[in-house]
């Protein structure tokens, strides 16, 4: 349980602008997130719990932690939270996510994102990577990697995902949500998967294969290239380091984006394209491309 004495300091509602909140977080359902509250809502009892709901009170003067850092709660190394600016070009107020992911359960985290328009909550959505709650696929742990906008009517989250499950397989993605976005909107329009790696489970007479891909938008529409698996010479050119072998690893978009990039553009590599319209696998109704060379 966390320790309030801290918490209460940093997370107090202060006085900030007495206007309410006009900007929404639309859309995430498509990604199997659950919205917790909406606008002017009052947060559930049970869902989050005491603890995260302290986390993300109904006014927020200013974000108190660093996109660039991972900070614990006080001692509770289990709730992990930051904060991310979101300079949307159509406010002329501050807009931000805060994130907060619990990570107790050794495997699959809970995770939320709360929006806040000039220090006043918005929406706050709930994602945990279970196949009971995302029609029985095998998705990722999500957490932000970054924000950015790229023009007045598109906003960009870039996704960092993992799983590591008991049999030696794993997955680790990185993944680009798209938002349209408008002075009373954030809304959910498409997922670009923009790498992949994924590592089979170990079997008796092998360690499991890996697989890596990449998703980019080409002649309009998105072209995914494979390799799979990948050879051992492949691997160690292009600098790929296994996350369970390394003494030391962390997540770094640049890096496995680099890697993958190199991996994918040897021969022989598969080819598969979607519609920029249609579903990702990991939006609703989504299932994997045909392939095709």
């Amino acid at each position: 349980m966390i320790r309030h004495a801290m918490a209460v300091a940093a997370f107090v509602a202060v006085a900030v602008s007495p206007a309410a909140a006009r900007v929404r977080l639309e859309g995430l359902d498509r990604l199997y997130f659950e919205r917790v509250v909406g606008l002017g809502g009052q947060l559930p009892a049970a869902k989050p719990n005491q603890d995260v709901a302290s986390l993300i009170p109904d006014v927020l003067a200013k974000p108190e932690f660093a996109s660039g850092t991972s900070a614990a709660v006080e001692s509770d190394a289990e709730l992990l939270v930051r904060d991310f600016a979101l300079p949307l070009r159509s406010v002329k107020h501050q807009v931000w996510i805060r994130e907060v992911l619990d990570v107790s359960n050794p495997r699959i985290s809970e995770l939320w994102w709360a929006l806040y328009d000039d220090g006043r909550r918005s929406d706050v959505w709930y994602f945990e990577a279970s196949p009971v709650r995302a029609d029985g696929k095998a998705l990722s742990n999500y957490r932000l990697d970054s924000l950015s906008t790229p023009d007045k009517s598109r906003a960009v989250f870039r996704v960092q995902g993992q799983m590591f499950r008991p049999g030696g397989a794993w997955w680790i993605v990185g993944k680009e949500f798209v938002f349209r976005t408008s002075a009373s909107a954030v809304t959910f329009a498409h997922v670009r998967n923009t790498f992949g790696y994924f590592h089979s489970y170990d079997t008796d007479s092998s360690g499991g294969v890996l697989s890596v891909s990449t998703e980019n938008e080409v002649n309009g529409r998105f072209e995914a290239r494979e390799i799979d698996p990948v050879s051992e010479d492949s691997a160690g050119v292009c600098g790929f380091r296994d996350p369970e072998l390394a003494e030391e690893w962390e997540f770094s978009w640049q890096q496995l984006a680099k890697v993958a990039r190199c991996i994918v553009n040897a021969r022989g590599a598969i080819v598969r394209h979607r519609d920029l319209r249609a579903p990702s696998f990991v939006e609703r109704g989504g299932s994997p491309p045909l392939k095709d060379r």
